[in-house]
C-alpha cells in the first residue's frame, strides 16, 4: 500500500505499548494513516495537553 500511495503512508504507532498501562496485546496492532497531500496536514493542532509540536518552522 505504501508503494502504491507514497503521499498516504500507513505505519505502526511507535511507542504506544510503552505509553499504555498493563501492556495490552492490541498495542502492536494499531496503525496510523497519514495524508501528506491534505491541505491541513502541516497545520499545528494543539490538544488538551498542549504538547503538539509544529511540523514546519
Amino acid at each position: 500500500m505504501n508503494a502504491a500511495y507514497p503521499d498516504r503512508p500507513t505505519g505502526r504507532v511507535l511507542g504506544l505499548r510503552a505509553c499504555t498501562p498493563l501492556d495490552p496485546p492490541w498495542a502492536d496492532q494499531i496503525y496510523v494513516h497519514h495524508r501528506l497531500d491534505h491541505s491541513d496536514y502541516a497545520c499545528l493542532e494543539v490538544g488538551a495537553t498542549g504538547d503538539q509540536l509544529p511540523l514546519e518552522e
